[in-house]
């Protein structure tokens, strides 16, 4: 079973309740960290993620408490004898800035990115677009590989057999004596899980499109709209503001982070979120979604 795993809930200071902003996702053994602010490393020994497993490490944006926990990670990772490739996907300058700070070990690989796909593998891919904030920040697209379903007794009654399942999905239409075969016929494809993070963004019609159809959409909400004039000004979101993001992008269920540490309790976000999108809720730290 895959999972969805929240490290850390809060924005721009930690407390008590809330570590600094990072999400893990476990797909098919490919570990990965959307963000990793202050005490991530701690966060997953604290639920029971091995950090040694981590492939790839994305940053939406070069704000400290967004990639702090780098830092100690990779020093972690050193000092246990890594030798496994990590992946570190940084915004533009992210580079420069990290070296400046850390001699960077052999293991460690960092790219820089800007909008579109930025990694494909067999069975997923990581596409990432411009959100609305302060500085140049990203939102993240995980997008699983589509399921395909065949009806066996309908394909081989048509001839198929062996390579000609590979084929066909190749392909999309094989022919079998003489007659084309679709894809179609024989098979039921499946959506693949779709999960959207969006930290650190005013609401925006990019945001809507590129989250369209989420089965998670995981969008910041740093204050509630009776706040919304400091929302505007320091380019954040409100809960309500995140909700109508989700029901634009008709997403199937919104999680909210990075909470303003000002508010002490989520209810009122939870409360002002559902009145426009009723599967909304806060996340917490240590937060787990498991799905197929």
């Amino acid at each position: 079973m895959n999972s969805l795993i929240f490290l850390g809930t809060g924005g721009s200071a930690p407390t008590k309740n809330r570590g600094m902003p990072s999400v893990a996702l476990n797909y098919n053994g490919n570990l990965m960290l959307f963000d990793c602010g202050e005490g991530t490393q701690r966060q997953m020994m604290r639920y029971k993620i091995h950090y040694g497993k981590v492939k790839y490490i994305f940053i939406s944006h070069l704000h400290l408490d967004h990639f702090l926990g780098v830092f100690g990670l990779i020093q972690t990772l050193k000092l246990g004898g890594r030798t496994e490739p990590l992946e570190i996907f940084l915004p533009r300058g992210g580079i420069k800035l990290i070296e400046a700070i850390v001699k960077i070990p052999e293991f460690v690989k960092m790219v820089e990115f800007g909008e579109g796909e930025i990694l494909k593998q067999n069975n997923f891919s990581i596409t990432t677009f411009l959100l609305d904030h302060n500085i140049e920040t990203y939102g993240f697209v995980f997008q699983s590989k589509n399921k395909i379903k065949f009806n066996e007794k309908k394909a081989k009654s048509l001839g198929m057999k062996g390579k000609m399942f590979t084929e066909i999905q190749k392909n999309g239409k094989i022919i079998i004596n003489g007659k084309v075969v679709k894809l179609s016929d024989v098979a039921e494809t499946k959506r693949g899980f779709k999960i959207s993070y969006c930290p650190d963004t005013r609401p925006s019609k990019k945001t809507v499109k590129y989250c369209k159809e989420s089965d998670i959409l995981i969008h910041e909400a740093a204050f509630l709209e009776e706040d919304k004039d400091q929302a505007q000004d320091r380019k954040h979101s409100t809960a309500k503001e995140a909700a109508q993001i989700a029901k634009q992008s008709k997403s199937k269920q919104l999680m909210m982070l990075h909470l303003s540490p000002r508010y002490k309790s989520p209810e009122n976000f939870e409360k002002e979120a559902k009145k426009v999108f009723k599967n909304s809720s806060v996340a917490e730290d240590g937060y787990i979604v498991k799905f197929a």
